[in-house]
């Protein structure tokens, strides 16, 4: 049996629901908008170079990076219980996890990209491969997604088990937090169609919080 240990602050929970809709926002801009093309090719070393890639990378980043902060709002929203803190705890740590890898995709990979397109050099791949699939860095990256994952899920048990708002409320999110390393082996329309799960599934939450908070 959990206890309250302090009253949500109705600012709190805003500044967390402003969070975690503009992850869900940040986070389907990132798989709706990021350029697809076949990465054994030069047009996927194109899309690689191309701005559009880093912007579309930089989107993602902020979206893992704000996750924590809403999960830590929601914490005292639905009274502080150990799953609570164990969904903050998994957010933030995915997150760092996570957000290393994509500092190599958004500027090491793309410069690598840039070279290979002036130079017109297909080869340049072999050595985008050979960065992206380091095992210390896709273990690094694979582990955070799978926190996130677990993340999620906890956040959505937390919620389930609170009357602080409706019992589903957390469940699109927590399956597009589930679904964030599964989906890089679908199509782009897999990965559009999970960006659109957990964008929704961040804004569902959100405005549970901030309707929460103006009954406070």
């Amino acid at each position: 049996m959990s206890t309250v240990s302090s009253a949500p602050s109705p600012a709190t929970t805003r500044l967390g629901a402003a969070a975690l809709a503009a992850a869900g926002v940040l986070f389907a801009g990132y798989q709706l908008f990021r350029p697809y093309a076949d990465e054994t090719t030069m047009d996927g070393l194109k899309a690689m170079a191309s701005n559009q890639w880093i912007a579309a990378h930089l989107f993602a980043s902020l979206a893992y990076l704000l996750i924590p902060f809403g999960f830590y709002a929601l914490r005292p929203l639905v009274g502080h219980t150990k799953v609570a803190t164990a969904a903050v705890v998994t957010a933030w740590i995915g997150a760092g996890m996570t957000i290393l890898y994509y500092g190599a995709e958004i500027f090491g990979v793309h410069e690598m990209a840039v070279r290979g397109v002036a130079t017109d050099d297909i080869t340049m791949l072999e050595l985008v491969d050979g960065f992206r699939f380091h095992p210390a860095a896709i273990t690094v990256f694979a582990a955070g997604l799978l926190l996130l994952g677990v993340s999620g899920i906890l956040a959505a048990v937390a919620i389930v088990k609170s009357d602080a708002v409706a019992s589903w409320t957390g469940w699109p999110l927590a399956v597009g937090m589930a679904a964030l390393l599964p989906q890089f082996f679908t199509p782009p329309a897999g990965r559009m169609v999970h960006g659109v799960i957990f964008g929704l599934g961040g804004i569902a939450v959100a405005v549970a919080m901030w309707r929460k908070a103006r009954k406070a």
